[in-house]
């Protein structure tokens, strides 16, 4: 099993690394979307640490004459813990420092549509405006769907996206 596991894993990875060859950047919302933020991907993934975890105590790996076996297995574990710790609670992004300098902000890899929708909703002599923000991950290479539905002074309205052009102005 653990082989199968493996070259599911990288057979994975090589698609999606091909997938990304001619793009600016990497990885673009199509391989996030179908590969790395995929359910079947995070399962091969937690089905190696399980498989890992089985084969130290099948194969009794906590002898002295296998403690070499043993630490290549607990590597594996490690990195595979290691990468759900950073892909749940970690930020993606792009920090731009000049030597010398120091920086605090840095442009998020995610990407937000922001609406405003505005009315003749007055509260103390001020026009009110609905604030809505979702997190989006558009591409021209893959079948975008958005849709808002929500209310306004309880006016019901809905957003929907019709089509996705790439490199609109």
């Amino acid at each position: 099993l653990t082989g199968i596991l493996f070259i599911l894993f990288f057979v994975s990875m090589i698609v999606g690394t091909s997938l990304d060859a001619n793009q600016e950047t990497s990885p673009t919302p199509l391989t996030r979307t179908i590969i790395y933020h995929a359910w079947w991907f995070k399962g091969i993934m937690l089905l190696m640490v399980v498989n890992f975890i089985g084969n130290i105590f099948k194969y009794r790996l906590f002898r002295k004459e296998k403690w070499a076996v043993l630490i290549f297995h607990l590597s594996f574990i490690l990195i595979i813990i290691g990468a759900a710790i950073t892909h749940y609670i970690s930020f993606e992004g792009v920090m731009s420092i000049r030597e010398g300098e120091t920086q605090n902000k840095f442009l998020s890899a995610k990407t937000y549509l922001t609406t405003y929708v505005d009315g003749d909703y007055v509260v103390n002599g001020q026009n009110q405006r609905r604030f809505l923000q979702s997190e989006v991950d558009f591409s021209h290479r893959l079948n975008n769907r958005f849709n808002i539905k929500s209310d306004y002074n309880e006016q019901p309205f809905t957003i929907q996206l019709e089509k996705f052009i790439k490199g609109a102005e």
